[in-house]
């Protein structure tokens, strides 16, 4: 007892904690401690400072002990993204197109390449260069051929606008061309080239893309203003579509607004809530035109096309939702 006190991964406070989680029966949360805890001290022991393989959800991600954001992912083990990267599996068929814009450390991007196999295509963006040289570094580190990362913002033209990178030792998921005021001095002010969605696909894509994920802190209508050509195609893909109020609204833009780039005639609306305000279970529900978008934080949206090529998969998520 004493030997495992003195120890900085098993200290006093988190045996305390542990005695507190039993004698409340609450054995999810003391499994979820004692997860993180053994994670923990396999950084402390084995890996320190150097980059190790881990697995999550059948996929292998690269944790880079360096990079404060790798770490918690490793740390965390699951996420708020589980649901998420099932569909994924569920919806992507080998040698599709993937475009995870947005990327941060690539999850998305990494789990599809490993879905999609050698003939398979992904596209990674990312405007902040740490976290694009994160994505290339674990492309090599997993042997995934098919990820090409772009560093730079997807928006409504092409050009130079305007990044705000987080300081080091600072959360880097809410990076973004806007933050709020009462946060500016954590983040570095910078400028990045921009493209937009039908750019990107003419110069990387010689067919449909099958997938795409958007999340970049409430710029989304920018860049699906740069997705003209992408929206009237006639394969429509699958769309994972971050939708934050609150970030939103730094653009000047509303839930609605995003929503309305997926008209109902072309695609099934699903919602997936995180953090809701209520403390209650997060569950997945249709989306609807009277959707006040106000019981969560955050959700994504999930557009499945219900035309073109890809619409046949549509069933299999659907029922991967309802089950949920």
């Amino acid at each position: 007892m004493i030997r495992a006190a003195r120890h900085p991964m098993i200290s006093l406070e988190k045996l305390q904690t542990a005695a507190t989680l039993v004698k409340r029966a609450e054995w999810r949360a003391l499994r979820t401690q004692i997860a993180l805890n053994f994670r923990r001290l396999c950084v402390a022991m084995l890996h320190r400072h150097q980059p190790f393989v881990h697995r999550r959800l059948g996929f292998a991600f690269a944790c880079f002990p360096a990079v404060s954001d790798s770490l918690e992912l490793y740390y965390r083990g699951g996420g708020e993204d589980t649901l998420e990267l099932t569909l994924l599996q569920s919806w992507l068929e080998r040698d599709d197109a993937v475009i995870d814009a947005g990327a941060n450390l690539g999850v998305y991007a990494i789990a599809a390449a490993q879905k999609l196999g050698s003939e398979g295509r992904v596209v990674a963006i990312e405007p902040s260069r740490m976290l694009a040289d994160c994505i290339a570094n674990s492309a090599r580190l997993l042997g995934l051929d098919a990820i090409t990362v772009l560093s730079c913002c997807v928006g409504e033209r092409v050009g130079d606008t305007e990044f705000f990178v987080a300081n080091d030792g600072r959360p880097t998921c809410e990076q973004s061309r806007s933050v709020a005021p009462e946060f500016r001095q954590d983040y570095q002010r910078t400028s990045v080239p921009m493209l937009t969605f039908d750019a990107v696909i003419q110069a990387h894509f010689a067919g449909p893309v099958a997938f795409i994920k958007l999340d970049i802190e409430g710029a989304e209508l920018l860049a699906l203003r740069g997705a003209t050509a992408l929206l009237a195609a006639p394969d429509p893909p699958l769309w994972l579509v971050e939708i934050n109020p609150r970030a939103l609204s730094r653009f000047r833009a509303a839930a609605a607004d995003v929503t309305a780039f997926f008209p109902s005639a072309d695609y099934d609306h699903w919602l997936l809530p995180h953090y809701l305000h209520s403390g209650a279970r997060t569950q997945p529900r249709r989306g609807t035109h009277t959707e006040r978008f106000d019981d969560a934080l955050f959700y994504n949206l999930v557009a499945l096309p219900r035309r073109g090529r890809f619409a046949p998969r549509a069933s299999r998520v659907r029922s991967l939702l309802q089950s949920s």
